[in-house]
């Protein structure tokens, strides 16, 4: 016999609770109203599953389109990304798969264990290639790409989700609202960087150059160490000077590219953007330099 859609929906919760308690309460708390309606848009019908898969596998499979459902529709997320296409998508996506590999695409829906700055480091050199985009609701830790068109922020928003500082629930809410006049309020004010440090930010740190007094016309990036640092759409020449890129895989571009931290500092420093007007070398600082700490982020989850 069928089950009802109250049941398909116990189910599925059921099932999240086994993987997360605390995921499976909020979702539960957000769902909790509307089980028959969500209950409805979690059958498997007409995907194939009649012939693959285990009972196991199956609820696994409900228990990821009801976290998309909790997370990628209002009230959290602003907009309903989580429409029937992408239920539909993720039906035949996950045809298929392990129940442990269900599983492991339910996880990202928490932050990852045990991030570090180093697997920041790491990330936002794996993840690097300038192609496709960057679908959220359907983004993976293996991923690597930043896009084909990159902006600066974003690219650390998907090296921070690579490395697991940050979950699906975030990218569902601060990372579908990303914009230069909230990113601080997302990724973090951070503290500032004098002129004389400019090339020591620790590894797995984020950096953020804004204009002084102006905070929505910033630059982003992922200090490697060393003085190097990596970043997305970079601003790579002034009339001063021009950013060289550091040998690497892919070879550095505008999109993306490795440098010396100190030298992009001075790039954005002479620029008209970033508030510099001659035509001669710049004498005052028109930049200010931040540092960020990600493990020091309370605004990450």
């Amino acid at each position: 016999m069928a089950r009802t859609d109250g049941e398909r929906y116990k189910d599925a919760l059921d099932f999240l609770k086994t993987v997360s308690g605390s995921l499976g309460a909020e979702v539960e708390a957000k769902t909790g109203g509307k089980k028959t309606q969500v209950g409805a848009e979690l059958s498997l019908e007409g995907a194939g599953y009649w012939y693959s898969g285990s009972n196991d596998q199956h609820s696994a499979v409900r228990a990821l389109l009801l976290c998309h459902i909790a997370y990628f529709r209002p009230p959290h997320a602003q907009q309903e990304f989580a429409g029937k296409y992408y239920l539909d998508l993720t039906r035949k996506e996950c045809h298929g798969k392990s129940k442990a590999q269900v599983i492991e695409e339910i996880r990202y829906y928490e932050k990852g264990t045990n991030p570090s700055h180093k697997g920041l480091a790491d990330a936002a050199c794996r993840v690097n290639k300038v192609e496709g985009v960057v679908d959220r609701l359907m983004r993976t830790r293996k991923d690597v790409n930043v896009s084909g068109n990159p902006i600066c922020y974003d690219g650390v928003v998907s090296w921070l989700f690579a490395a697991g500082f940050i979950s699906k629930r975030w990218l569902a809410k601060e990372g579908n609202d990303m914009q230069a006049a909230k990113v601080n309020g997302y990724l973090g004010n951070g503290e500032e960087v004098d002129k004389d440090h400019w090339d020591s930010i620790p590894q797995g740190y984020i950096w953020n150059i804004h204009r002084v007094n102006d905070k929505t016309t910033c630059h982003w990036g992922v200090s490697l160490g060393d003085g190097i640092a990596v970043a997305c759409n970079n601003t790579d020449e002034s009339p001063t000077k021009k950013l060289e890129y550091l040998p690497s895989d892919p070879a550095g571009n505008t999109q993306y590219g490795k440098f010396r931290m100190a030298d992009i500092c001075e790039v954005l420093n002479g620029t008209v953007k970033y508030g510099h007007h001659g035509k001669d070398a710049p004498t005052a600082t028109n930049i200010v330099l931040r540092k960020v700490n990600p493990l020091q982020q309370l605004s990450y989850y």
